[in-house]
């Protein structure tokens, strides 16, 4: 039988393949793109972003950011069990350090590829970015927030946190959609960017669910608050100037549904942080004029606000004769009521069943008074728990109790091993830094990941002390922030 002679021959590579739609049936032929396809184009990727090294950038233990390096690549291949621990640590070291965020950017970049921005792992990582306010981080978000619902909150907030003009039109979209708690996140961001006058927020506050207004405070309100506040003390603010009168009318309807007083005062942070006190006017007139069983705890709440306007510089809003804020003094008194646990669970933007006592260390670390009893009920018999710790540490800062320093190197010695890096990192805010200094010095070589960081921050901390750096005098090493995200896993 005759075997045509090229039939088990390859196609030549300078001749097109044949097809239906090359050409071969009348009619049939594939139309070329017109403008209405382009933009289903598949995008070019843009080459990296780097920026400049600053000098000082880079302050994490090379211990330190070479086992988290290694954490992260592990993750990225496989997901961890443990992955809120390893996102809780990301949102710790990343400020620390230009290397790291640079290594972070790039596996946000495989999740985005992946499709695999639920992760615990993306969150922190655009949380990071974002407060650091990255030149690659609108690479990440453009593509994150044309996912459902807007890539999820972590990416919302992240979004609102950037100051690329690339968003712009994604934010927009999202904020007309019909998901009220992913427009009224969109919307947010939209107006602290100065991209919105904030009208829609009004119009969609009356609309949020409890439910929606919860999760709108932990993952939205929440960061934004922290990223206001950090803006604020590195000076150089990259939100638009007059975003608290535009934020206000929709917030101030949320804080009328709010049963809760910590979430009431996250709200009212967030607005005067933005650079308005009328959240502070309310709070003092609830203080003096509310029922007389919640007073003390309204001026404790105006006595936060006013501490939050007043670092932020925000008294002095409403110098324009169309300006809607108030012009206020700083006239809150030092809070004479004494906490409790439950008063102080209360003040916490976190649910009361918690037990939260962040605020009483938040009046300890500023040297209420008042605070001191409940503090001292604290460090009655052997350090053995976080809270103990974190009041050793304030009464021996704010209070002059030197004597805790000897339990507190006790603690910082033979404590567990979740509970060790906490307990350096006490030691050194109550003032033995050297012996800190040493045992931190151990903690970046320990197994677990928190104590690492404990130690990282400790020693990041006399680096900028020993070269008499400005910001060594950024206030203690246990913060609210580093114990959430080291001690409870939190990567908000």
């Amino acid at each position: 039988m005759p075997v045509w002679k090229g039939a088990m021959t390859k196609p030549s590579k300078k001749e097109p393949r044949l097809s239906l739609f090359a050409g071969g049936l009348p009619g049939l032929a594939r139309a070329r793109p017109d403008a209405a396809d382009a933009p289903r184009a598949k995008k070019v990727a843009r080459p990296p972003v780097k920026r400049a090294r600053v000098a000082g950038d880079e302050l994490l233990d090379a211990r330190a950011s070479s086992r988290l390096v290694d954490e992260l690549q592990s993750a990225i291949k496989r997901k961890p069990t443990s992955e809120v621990r390893l996102a809780g640590v990301v949102r710790a070291l990343g400020p620390l350090s230009a290397d790291l965020r640079a290594e972070l950017l790039s596996a946000g970049e495989t999740l985005v590829r992946r499709r695999t921005i639920g992760r615990e792992l993306w969150s922190a990582i655009v949380r990071t970015l974002a407060e650091d306010d990255h030149p690659g981080l609108d690479g990440l978000l453009d593509p994150a927030l044309a996912e459902d619902e807007g890539g999820g909150p972590a990416t919302l907030s992240a979004a609102g946190l950037s100051s690329s003009p690339e968003l712009r039109a994604r934010l927009a979209k999202l904020a007309s959609g019909s998901k009220p708690f992913v427009a009224f996140a969109a919307e947010i961001g939209r107006v602290v960017r100065g991209d919105s006058p904030g009208a829609h927020l009004l119009h969609l506050a009356p609309i949020i669910k409890e439910a929606h207004r919860v999760a709108l405070a932990s993952s939205i309100v929440a960061p934004l608050v922290r990223g206001l506040a950090l803006s604020r003390k590195s000076r150089r603010s990259r939100f638009a100037a007059g975003a608290g009168e535009r934020l206000e009318p929709g917030f101030a309807v949320l804080r009328s549904a709010e049963r809760h007083l910590g979430r009431w005062l996250l709200f009212g942070e967030a607005v005067v942080l933005a650079g308005d006190v009328r959240p502070l006017a309310e709070a003092r007139s609830k203080s003096k004029d509310g029922p007389e069983s919640s007073r003390g705890a309204w001026s404790l709440v105006a006595w936060a606000l006013e501490a939050g306007a007043l670092e932020a510089g925000t008294l002095t809003v409403g110098t324009r004769a169309e300006s809607a804020a108030p012009r206020l003094a700083a006239t809150t008194p030092t809070p004479v009521a004494r906490p409790t646990t439950e008063l102080s669970a209360r003040l916490s933007d976190r649910p009361s069943a918690d037990r939260d006592l962040s605020f009483l260390f938040r009046m300890g670390d500023a040297g209420v008074p008042s605070a001191k009893p409940m503090l001292e009920s604290l460090t009655r018999g052997p350090l053995t728990e976080e809270s103990h710790l974190r009041a050793a540490a304030v009464l021996a800062r704010a209070f002059g109790r030197a004597e805790l320093l000897e339990p507190l190197r006790a603690a910082a010695t033979t404590s567990r091993e979740e509970l060790r890096g906490l307990a350096i990192a006490a030691l050194h805010d109550a003032g033995d830094a050297n012996a800190a200094k040493d045992l931190a010095e151990e903690a970046v070589a320990s197994k677990h990941l928190p104590t690492v960081a404990w130690g990282a921050h400790v020693l990041a901390n006399g680096a900028l002390e020993g070269r008499g750096d400005a910001r060594s005098d950024r206030g203690p090493v246990v913060t609210e922030a580093l114990v959430r995200h080291l001690q409870w896993g939190a990567f908000e």
